[in-house]
């Protein structure tokens, strides 16, 4: 690998070079800038192929794209680096910077254009002529675009571009003739991943397979538990033969997903659906027996309480010594409230809960409220202060709740439906 850049204009200072995966930067080399603003990153070894930005003393950032061949030269002005860059020795760059400069051409016009409509009433001509001449622009930078596509196909700059288009579908139609807005986002949703070429690996190593995961998730999945499996299982769909795309999604969704809280989402779920499908023993090709093991196990303790499922009986003993069975209260709704009198977030979380019991108690739910590991005057005092007037329980002398709930953090609410059925979290 052999990168020389020359920025002209650039101050003295150290010079970065990071790549990407998943969402995160690595630094994978660094140099001092040279006189007249020289910058050289050289080793033996060609680095990952995949998309890298160079960050520069002024925390300008200069964007790369390395394939196979990574011995080349740029040359710009600090002051305006993509419209002044020139490539020479790189495909992939000079696709790259003659995509970056065309758009900047058309993003001037296009603005040009929006401030002289802008000053133009909607029904006139000249803003009709307008609105046509800025189609016109995007038509033609699309058009640009799919021209160097077509000519190099099997670019990265190509395969990296098409993922970042959306798919084209159908708009379907209300009885009155208006667009499905939710019938298109679901169509949007099955056909997301249409334009990603999995065959091509390079791509995990950009930042367009996150992003569009993120985009997937949050913007095209509903917030509830058996939607996001239903978005998780079209993606795996995808990748089942694929393998690097394969353990990139299943270890994500595993590992790293953070689901978004709501009534209707039980993460613990998804966790226990992607261990129980996705990372097995035939399919985790990448892990060992124990790594297997060590995922099956953590899921063991959090089937027993998943949204849907039976929430177990409690029996605890509450500030007056007498036991409190969980199902022997009456109310139809049980808020189930796990906590910690020492916690910072209970004490945060516990008056909104003090509030909310005020206003429903007399409508059907009761609040039986579990200390978790905390001493007898502690949660007393605990229990005086924050006015908790519901049922109140300690864990001393009761050593199988966790093995009947999973809180891997406090507080926690489970609430159960008069059929004590766990209907959200």
């Amino acid at each position: 690998m052999n990168i020389r850049l020359q920025v002209s204009g650039i101050s003295e200072g150290r010079v970065y070079l990071f790549n990407v995966y998943k969402n995160k930067q690595s630094v994978v080399d660094s140099t001092e800038v040279e006189v007249g603003g020289r910058i050289a990153f050289s080793r033996l070894e060609i680095l990952e192929t995949g998309e890298y930005t160079v960050i520069l003393p002024d925390q300008t950032q200069i964007q790369l794209l390395l394939d196979g061949d990574q011995v080349f030269d740029m040359a710009t002005l600090a002051s305006d680096p993509v419209r002044n860059m020139k490539v020479t020795g790189s495909l992939e760059n000079e696709l790259l910077y003659k995509s970056l400069q065309f758009d900047l051409e058309c993003r001037a016009s296009f603005e040009a254009l929006g401030a002289q409509i802008k000053m133009l009433a909607e029904n006139g001509q000249d803003y009709s002529q307008l609105l046509d001449q800025q189609q016109q622009i995007f038509r033609a930078r699309n058009n640009f675009q799919i021209g160097l596509i077509q000519q190099y196909p099997d670019a990265l700059f190509s395969s990296l571009w098409q993922a970042e288009q959306l798919p084209r579908i159908d708009e379907p139609r209300m009885p009155d003739g208006s667009i499905d807005r939710q019938a298109q986002r679901m169509l949007l949703r099955d056909h997301f991943w249409d334009m990603v070429n999995f065959d091509d690996t390079r791509l995990l190593h950009t930042k367009v397979i996150f992003s569009n995961l993120i985009t997937y998730l949050d913007e095209l999945t509903p917030p509830v538990t058996s939607e996001v499996i239903r978005s998780i299982d079209l993606l795996m769909d995808r990748v089942g033969d694929k393998p690097e795309y394969y353990r990139f999604f299943a270890q994500w969704f595993a590992e790293d997903y953070k689901a978004p809280e709501g009534p209707f989402m039980d993460p613990e779920a998804i966790y226990i659906y992607m261990v129980d499908k996705y990372l097995t023993r035939e399919r985790a090709f990448w892990a060992d027996s124990v790594q297997v093991y060590a995922w099956q196990l953590r899921t063991e303790d959090k089937k027993q309480s998943l949204t849907g499922q039976k929430g177990q009986n409690i029996e605890a003993k509450d500030t007056s010594g007498n036991v409190r069975a969980l199902y022997d209260i009456r109310s139809p709704y049980i808020a189930l409230f796990f906590y910690h009198a020492g916690c910072d977030h209970c004490k945060k979380e516990t008056p909104k809960l003090v509030e909310f019991y005020r206003e429903w108690k007399d409508k059907g739910v009761e609040i039986y409220a579990v200390a978790l590991g905390t001493e007898d005057a502690e949660w007393k005092a605990f229990i005086n202060e924050y006015h908790m007037d519901w049922i109140n329980v300690t864990d001393e002398g009761v050593s199988d709740i966790r093995d009947k709930y999973s809180f891997p953090g406090t507080p926690e609410i489970y609430l159960l439906n008069p059929d004590r059925v766990i209907i959200g979290k």
